[in-house]
């Protein structure tokens, strides 16, 4: 066999495991096709085929499908028929919650997928890989590393309080046994995900790539996303600012006409700066439904937006983008039930694009521009404004028949209300999406004092997901989050 494609399988087709410490017995889980520490990587082909599996490694319903578990929470939407989707409508999950277990497990195979890969780049010697090639190699990688790093710690670390000692197991290299672990502090998870992006800043591909890969553009976009998440405001501001100014020659810009457009083209949209590559029948989907029952805070910020009586059957009343997003309402076993139109892709043929998961794109960029860039010490509240207002533009164009922003609306805007009208915006923005809301809502109940339960959540005595009973069980040093059943 072709080495390319055996490292393709192996990699590709993994289910690494990131030891009993994390998931459970290890011994009732069958490893098949897995990318071994003696494995080596002879060339450059089987380097790129490698991390082609490490990218693939995001392509699971676990990860994909959770995006409707924290809708749920947020009441962007009534509860599904999902297994594991108890208890998210009243924010009781329970720590044995398959969905939370499936996520939880997906994103550390991520991160030892990554860790895999870095550690054979380490040991070989590959004639026909250059040193900055392999660097490359390695900042991508890495950027995975860190992004699942990220979603672990505002899923089931305390990320909000940076003197927490709630944060999450890092691992920096491939686990093969049973070695129990503690769990980082927050403080100490966070230098871990800065310093991967920093590094991937400043090797990964600094000029145009396909919008389903890692671009040095890509990297410094999550890295203002870890620190608004960190409440580190300064950051936050100055790397998404960056991200704004030097997209265009990077090959990102808004999909600035017509906002379904983002949605239609997929993984290849201009606004993408990170969604897995996937195609129809071959690939798992990320998200399979085309119609939901909507919540009531999505239906509400959706009025709140736009003065005037709204009307949920013709979208009138509504802000555009939703009225845009749940066009079509149809009956169904007595229900209401709307149709979603972020994802369009329900055609099924072989090799064209399927549902992705939108896990970074322009518009959430300029979103966090704005609220860093107001809430910085100094920052410059018109600028702030005139980030808001270039999404809003977008929002109101496309010749769409429905109530729209006008140019000086986010100008108008008081300073006292700014901040909670920029959340409601991007709650509709991003919504069905990544579960965006949810961090934001915990963000503004700790930074703000907001009262976000029964205004946005029915509840938020929870503020992180349990840790996985499943992964307690293998690892005695791993604590439960303080609220959850075996805390201490």
């Amino acid at each position: 066999m072709n080495a390319k494609y055996k490292y393709l399988i192996i990699i590709c087709c993994s289910v690494m495991l990131w030891g009993c410490n994390l998931i459970g017995d290890i011994d009732s889980i069958e490893q098949k096709n897995v990318l071994t520490d003696e494995t080596q990587i002879p060339d450059k082909a089987s380097a790129r085929f490698a991390l082609n599996g490490v990218y693939a490694s995001w392509r699971t319903m676990g990860i994909g499908w959770f995006v409707s578990y924290l809708t749920t929470l947020t009441q962007a939407q009534l509860p599904p028929n999902l297994n594991g989707i108890e208890g998210f409508a009243t924010n009781e999950v329970t720590i044995d919650n398959p969905g939370v277990r499936n996520n939880y497990m997906e994103l550390y195979n991520i991160i030892n997928n990554a860790n895999t890969l870095l550690a054979n780049l380490e040991k070989a010697t590959i004639p026909d890989l250059p040193q900055e090639e392999k660097d490359e190699i390695v900042a991508q990688a890495r950027f995975h590393r860190a992004c699942a790093h990220f979603h672990l710690l505002r899923q089931y670390g305390e990320f909000f309080d940076v003197n927490s000692k709630y944060g999450i197991v890092i691992s920096d290299k491939p686990e093969r046994d049973n070695t129990p672990q503690q769990r980082a502090t927050v403080a100490d998870s966070y230098d871990f995900i800065i310093a991967d992006l920093e590094y991937a800043i400043e090797n990964c591909p600094n000029e145009f790539v396909e919008n389903f890969r890692v671009s040095s553009t890509t990297a410094k976009a999550l890295l203002s996303k870890v620190y608004l998440s960190k409440a580190d405001f300064t950051n936050a501001a100055m790397y998404a600012i960056e991200v704004i100014e030097e997209a265009p020659d990077a090959g990102y810009m808004l999909e600035d006409y017509y906002y379904l457009d983002i949605f239609e083209n997929s993984f290849n949209s201009f606004e993408v700066l990170f969604a897995p590559h996937i195609v129809q029948i071959t690939n798992l989907g990320m998200m399979g439904y085309d119609a939901i029952e909507l919540g009531p805070t999505l239906i509400r910020i959706a009025d709140e937006l736009v003065p005037g009586e709204g009307d949920l059957f013709t979208g009138e009343g509504f802000d555009p983008r939703f009225a845009m997003t749940y066009p079509t309402m149809m009956f169904e076993e007595g229900e209401f039930i709307q149709v979603i139109e972020k994802y369009p892709m329900l055609d099924y043929i072989a090799g064209k694009p399927d549902h992705t998961y939108f896990m970074l794109r322009l518009g959430e960029i300029y979103l966090i521009a704005a609220e860093a860039e107001f809430r910085r010490e100094g920052g410059n509240k018109t600028r702030a404004r005139s980030f808001l207002q270039t999404i809003c533009n977008r929002a109101s164009i496309a010749d769409f028949p429905r109530p729209s922003y006008g140019r000086n609306y986010a100008r108008n805007i008081s300073d006292d209300d700014f901040l909670e009208t920029l959340l409601k915006h991007k709650y509709i923005e991003l919504s069905h999406e990544n579960g965006e809301e949810w961090y934001d809502l915990v963000r503004y109940k700790i930074v703000d004092n907001m009262q976000i339960a029964p205004d946005y959540v029915a509840s938020d005595r929870h503020l992180v997901f349990p840790i996985p009973q499943s992964a307690r069980a293998g690892n005695p040093l791993l604590e439960q989050n303080p609220g959850y059943p075996g805390a201490n």
